[in-house]
């Protein structure tokens, strides 16, 4: 018959964190600064609050790194659907959608649904919108080598140049899509290895609180906020308010930190690229502080806004700022 582990040989962190990277990060936000702490009041837990601040770094790179690669791969996936389906979608209701033009062009030249029109459109439009997204790419491409291949007609030609130049930046969009998702899996696993890693540090941790304070074991909650270990699950925080960008301090803050949150988190976007997250803020804090590594181009402007977080996940983006860098 099976008997019960003690409680003590089952890390409870490495359990209530599996498959949850976002609450190890609050777990592990709450932790430090309560070890260092202890620390300052304690050298004997010098060496351990060392040890533990050492995965901070790597911590917050895999962090910003899984939630850079999400953003551009949504912000990719919206921008490569948006081309694809833009083909056959009109501007307004006076304008022909692209592939209504691409026909339009090629009846001018040809007899419809002749022996050409059949070879350049064996299915007519929908040879360009059925599918799925890769095959309509290809079936993008192919269309523009038959037209390249009308050397009777440069109007096709010069029209398969057109189709081609159309499919080339769908295929762009369509690789940024699979580089992000690439990075968002490696940085994933880097912060499942992270998770693995801290959760064994703070076990140990518990154990070394354990020996120390043996007097006084109840000491050892003032190292955790275990509600976070204990509670049910939170809901997601509510977005910030009015934000206040100062670019000689490179801090965003919020007047108060919204409902359900306990941490704020920097974002901007830059023209033409993705969202990128680029610091999170310290539980509690109203202001996020940009890391000296984040550099801006003079002349451009970004968008700068916060988002508010906790155990549950990011909320809504806060109100954005605009800022032209000097």
């Amino acid at each position: 018959m099976p008997t019960e582990p003690w409680k003590y040989a089952e890390n409870q962190f490495l359990a209530a964190t599996d498959g949850d990277i976002t609450l190890m990060g609050e777990i592990f936000a709450d932790h430090l600064p309560r070890l260092e702490a202890a620390a300052v009041a304690d050298s004997s837990f010098t060496d351990l609050s060392a040890a533990t601040g050492d995965l901070l770094a790597p911590w917050i790179t895999a962090e910003n790194a899984a939630a850079n690669a999400e953003a551009g791969q949504l912000s990719a996936t919206l921008a490569f659907t948006e081309k694809i389906d833009g083909l056959s979608r009109k501007p307004d209701a006076d304008t022909n959608s692209p592939l209504e033009t691409w026909d339009a062009t090629i009846r001018m030249q040809i007899p419809y649904q002749g022996t050409v029109y059949t070879y350049l459109l064996p299915h007519g439009r929908e040879t360009l919108t059925a599918g799925s997204f890769d095959e309509r790419l290809d079936a993008l491409r192919a269309f523009a080598l038959r037209l390249t291949q009308q050397t009777a007609k440069p109007v096709l030609v010069t029209l398969g140049s057109t189709v081609a130049t159309f499919a080339t930046a769908a295929q762009h969009l369509r690789d940024a899509q699979t580089t992000f998702k690439s990075k968002l899996g490696t940085a994933r696993q880097t912060l499942e290895t992270l998770r693995i890693a801290l959760a064994i540090r703070m076990h140990g941790n518990v154990g070394f609180a354990l020996f120390t304070w043996s007097d006084t074991p109840l000491r050892i909650e003032t190292l955790w906020d275990l509600s976070l270990l204990r509670a049910p699950a939170q809901v997601l925080p509510a977005a910030p308010g009015a934000t206040t960008w100062t670019p000689a301090t490179r801090s965003l803050a919020a007047a108060a930190l919204p409902a359900d949150a306990t941490r704020l988190v920097a974002w901007r976007l830059g023209p033409g690229g993705a969202p990128e997250q680029l610091a999170t803020g310290d539980p509690g804090a109203l202001t996020v502080t940009l890391p000296g590594d984040i550099t801006f181009t003079a002349g451009l402007t970004y968008q700068l806004w916060l988002q508010s977080r906790n155990a549950k996940g990011q909320s809504a983006p806060g109100p954005i700022t605009l800022w032209t860098a000097v």
